[in-house]
C-alpha cells in the first residue's frame, strides 16, 4: 500500500523513516524542505502577480490579439494543467511591426486606447489568418525586412517590451502560426527544431540560437534536419571524416600554392622586362641613337590606323562628290529631255552610271565594315587577355568550413537587445562560435567535412 502524503512538509518529522536518521542529518533535511518551500511559494507569488497585473499595464493592452486569446486562457488554468501542458504552451508566435507594415498609418492612440486605422488592422490579420500561402509570403517578406520577429507563448512579454523600446511609438501585435504550414503541421515543425538530439554543440546551435532566430519556421525545420543529417553522417564516418576534411584543407593549400607561384612568376617576368629595356635603352644611348623599339611599334600602329581613318574619310567624300556630280548630271538630263529627243539614249547612261555606283558604294560598306569588325575583335582580345591575367593574379576564395557558414546563416539573425552595442552583440557571439565549434571538434573529432553538407534539404 502506497504511504500518504503529508498535508504540510511539518508532518514529514512524523515520519517513521524520518525519526530514524541521526540528528544531524534530520535537521539538515528539515531546512532544506523549508527552504524549497519558500522558493515555491515565491515564484507561486511572482507568476499571480505577473498575469495578474497584465489588465494594468498600459502597454500591454496594445496587444488585445494574443491577451484575449492566450493570456486569459492561461489565468484559468488550474496549477497541475500548467505543469502537464507546459510542453503545448512553448509554441512559436510572430511579432508583427503593424507600424511600418502599413507606413505610419495603424497606431496605437492613447488618447482612445484603440488603434488607429482599425479596419485595416483587421484585415491584414484577417487575411493573415484565412490564407497559409499568404500567412508564408508576408510573414517571409517580413522577417527578411526586419519588420516582423520571433517569440514563443512563454517569451512574447518580454520581447515585445524590448521591441518597444528599440522601436518607440510603434505597434506591435502577436499573431500564430496556421495549423499547416508548407503541408506540415506547425506542431511538428517546431517540436523537431526543440527536439534534443544526443551531442551537445548540435543542440545548442539548433534548440537554442536556431529555435529564436528571426527566419521563417520552414527555413528553421529544414536547417535543423540538414545539421542533424550532417552531425549523423559525421558521427557514421568516424575516421573517415577526419580524412576529407584534410583532403579538403590539403587541396585548400595546394590552391594557394599555385597562386602564389603565378603571382611570383608574374612580377618576375615584369622586373625581367623592365631590365631589357633599361640595358636597351642604355645601349642605344651609349652608340648615339635614339631609338626605342616600343615607341617606333606603337608609332607605326598609330600610323597604319590613321592611314585606314584617311582611306575611309576620302572614300567618304568621293561618294558625296559623285553624288553631287549624279545630281547636276540628273538636273542637266532632265532639261534635256525636254529639248532633245535623244533621251531613251540618256537614260540607259545613267542607268549604267547608277549600276557603277552602287557597286562602289557597296565596296566601300564592306570595307567598312571589314574595318569596325577588326577592330572589334582587337579590342576584345585585348579585354580577353587583360581579363586572364587579372584572374591569374587574383587569390583562390578562401575555404570557409560549412559549420561557419551555418553559423553565420544563424546568428546574422538574431535579435539585437535595444539597450546593447551591435558590435558588443557581435563579438559576444563570435565567442559563442568559437566554443559551438571547440564543442563540434569535442565531439567528433574534427569540424564536419564541407562534402557532408546537404544543400537540397
Amino acid at each position: 500500500m502506497e504511504e500518504e502524503i503529508p498535508d504540510s512538509w511539518d508532518d514529514i518529522e512524523g515520519d517513521d523513516s524520518y525519526s530514524q536518521l541521526p540528528e544531524k542529518h534530520r535537521q539538515k533535511t528539515t531546512d532544506a524542505i523549508h527552504s524549497l518551500s519558500k522558493e515555491l511559494n515565491d515564484l507561486v507569488l511572482d507568476y499571480q502577480k505577473s498575469y495578474g497585473s497584465l489588465a494594468d499595464d498600459s502597454d500591454f493592452n496594445q496587444n488585445t490579439f494574443f491577451y484575449d486569446n492566450v493570456v486569459q486562457s492561461h489565468l484559468t488554468t488550474k496549477p497541475s494543467e500548467v505543469v502537464e501542458n507546459s510542453s503545448s504552451l512553448d509554441e512559436p508566435l510572430l511579432l508583427i511591426n503593424f507600424t511600418q507594415w502599413s507606413q505610419g498609418k495603424i497606431k496605437w492612440n492613447s488618447t482612445s486606447k484603440s488603434v488607429d486605422h482599425q479596419s485595416l488592422f483587421d484585415k491584414l490579420i484577417d487575411k493573415l489568418d484565412n490564407d497559409e500561402l499568404v500567412f508564408t509570403q508576408m510573414t517571409d517578406d517580413l522577417l527578411e525586412r526586419e519588420l516582423a520577429f520571433h517569440t514563443t507563448s512563454t517569451q512574447w512579454k518580454s520581447d515585445i517590451k524590448q521591441l518597444e523600446q528599440k522601436y518607440e511609438g510603434d505597434y506591435f501585435s502577436c499573431i500564430s502560426y496556421p495549423t499547416f504550414l508548407g503541408g506540415f503541421l506547425v506542431e511538428n515543425l517546431w517540436s523537431k527544431v526543440k527536439e534534443k538530439t544526443q551531442w551537445k554543440s548540435v543542440n545548442i546551435l539548433k534548440c537554442l540560437y536556431l529555435a529564436k532566430t528571426n527566419r521563417s519556421l520552414l527555413y528553421k525545420h529544414n536547417m535543423a534536419l540538414a545539421l542533424e543529417f550532417m552531425a549523423m553522417e559525421q558521427d557514421l564516418l568516424g575516421p573517415t571524416a577526419k580524412k576529407l576534411k584534410q583532403e579538403e584543407e590539403l587541396e585548400e593549400q595546394q590552391l594557394m600554392k599555385s597562386y602564389q607561384e603565378r603571382v611570383q612568376k608574374h612580377y618576375e617576368q615584369e622586373i625581367n622586362d623592365g631590365i631589357i629595356k633599361n640595358l636597351q635603352q642604355q645601349i642605344f644611348n651609349s652608340e648615339g641613337i635614339n631609338n626605342n623599339i616600343q615607341q617606333e611599334v606603337e608609332k607605326e600602329e598609330e600610323e597604319e590606323e590613321e592611314e585606314e581613318e584617311e582611306e575611309y574619310y576620302d572614300d567618304d567624300e568621293m561618294q558625296q562628290d559623285q553624288e553631287e556630280e549624279d545630281a547636276n548630271d540628273n538636273g542637266e538630263e532632265e532639261e534635256n529631255d525636254e529639248s532633245n529627243t535623244e533621251s531613251s539614249v540618256i537614260e540607259d547612261d545613267v542607268e549604267d552610271a547608277d549600276n557603277e555606283l552602287e557597286d562602289e558604294d557597296k565596296s566601300r560598306k564592306n570595307k567598312k565594315k571589314s574595318i569596325e569588325e577588326k577592330r572589334i575583335r582587337e579590342l576584345e582580345n585585348e579585354k580577353a587577355l587583360k581579363l586572364k591575367q587579372r584572374n591569374q593574379l587574383e587569390p583562390p576564395p578562401v575555404l570557409q568550413n560549412i559549420l561557419d557558414k551555418v553559423i553565420a546563416m544563424i546568428f546574422i539573425k538574431l535579435f539585437v537587445p535595444p539597450n546593447q552595442d551591435k558590435s558588443k552583440h557581435f563579438q559576444q557571439l563570435s565567442v559563442i562560435q568559437e566554443s559551438i565549434k571547440d564543442k563540434w571538434v569535442e565531439e567528433f573529432g574534427c569540424l564536419p567535412p564541407n562534402c557532408l553538407w546537404r544543400e537540397d534539404i
